[in-house]
């Protein structure tokens, strides 16, 4: 068995109906597809497991890695449950037209009806044209017989928190809570690993692949939805140079802030878990032992668990820091 080192994943990219040409541009990539709304920066959703983009262990998708190395993998806190799958999703979504307004179940309904985890995340807003928003919440308590008369008459936008963004704004968005990400957005998204939607609104819009409406699923979000009236607003956070900034911390997954100007020394010899690196601005050089790389915008690198220092430098970069204790 091959040593366990710090890993970087071949994303994979996803046509949507709201989809622009961003992520083509962030990874290098030819395409004649004009709507990529996705890139899967790090996955183990059934089917789309990622695979390890260089190093001895190239190819192998991360449900392998899973399987063979275990603990010194995901962490001893995390081994330990009976059914072991990875618990985040890592995503870039490129919203150029607006997405749908839409809700994601908590993991007890998610389990239930899909044998699923439910979907929290959190959004970082890493480009942001005028006039950008989000819908985060209602904006007043609502009940299932009203949520329903408001989108049979297409009024379900009028009752949300609409929020202007700008670039280094952050939401979380806890499953229950209904959302959608506005046109012009470009975001980093850390989520549950969980891919269920359910579409409460979606503008009446056709398909062009498909020349149809895409499905809504008015009775699947209204059992899932939360119905109280939400705080919108993007959650404050410091950004002092060479430390870690925490954003925040929720029972599925912490993320910090790391600006970077000259070198930090990262100890992770006192957390039981892997951690992600996503650098979201600038460029860094990555050294941990004998690994040794270069993290761009939009990438991110995977620290196993056993990974207990590392040393990043760059003359000016951002890094998100993400593990699940």
């Amino acid at each position: 068995m091959e040593k366990l080192y710090p890993l970087k994943f071949v994303p994979r990219f996803f046509y949507r109906i709201w989809g622009g040409h961003r992520l083509k541009n962030i990874f290098g990539i030819e395409s004649s597809e004009q709507s990529i709304g996705e890139a899967w920066l790090i996955s183990n959703i059934d089917g789309y497991s990622s695979r390890v983009a260089e190093g001895p262990l190239k190819n192998h998708s991360l449900q392998d890695l899973i399987q063979s190395y275990g603990s010194e993998l995901l962490g001893n806190h995390f081994w330990h449950q009976d059914s072991i799958k990875f618990p985040l999703l890592i995503k870039l979504i490129d919203a150029s037209d607006d997405l749908s307004i839409q809700v994601h179940p908590n993991d007890e309904l998610a389990n239930q009806r899909h044998n699923s985890l439910g979907k929290s995340e959190l959004w970082y807003i890493l480009e942001a044209e005028k006039r950008a928003y989000v819908l985060n919440g209602f904006n007043e308590h609502l009940n299932s017989q009203s949520v329903e008369k408001l989108v049979t008459e297409g009024h379900l936008m009028e009752n949300m928190n609409k929020v202007p963004c700008q670039k280094g704004d952050v939401f979380y968005v806890p499953a229950g809570r209904p959302h959608a990400i506005g046109g012009g957005l470009l975001l980093a998204e850390i989520q549950q690993a969980s891919d269920i939607t359910y579409r409460l609104y979606d503008f009446n819009r056709i398909d062009s692949q498909t020349t149809k409406k895409r499905e809504l699923h008015l009775q699947e979000a209204l059992a899932a939805l939360d119905y109280s009236s939400h705080e919108p607003k993007s959650i404050p956070y410091s950004e002092i140079k060479n430390q870690i900034n925490t954003i925040i911390e929720t029972p599925y997954f912490y993320v910090n802030l790391i600006p970077i100007l000259g070198e930090i020394e990262l100890d992770y010899s006192s957390i039981d878990s892997f951690v992600i690196l996503m650098c979201i601005e600038g460029s860094l050089d990555f050294q941990q032992d004998d690994t040794r790389c270069t993290l761009k915008t939009g990438e991110t690198l995977l620290l196993p668990a056993k990974c207990s220092k590392a040393q990043l430098e760059s003359s000016r970069a951002k890094v998100l820091e993400i593990s699940i204790v």
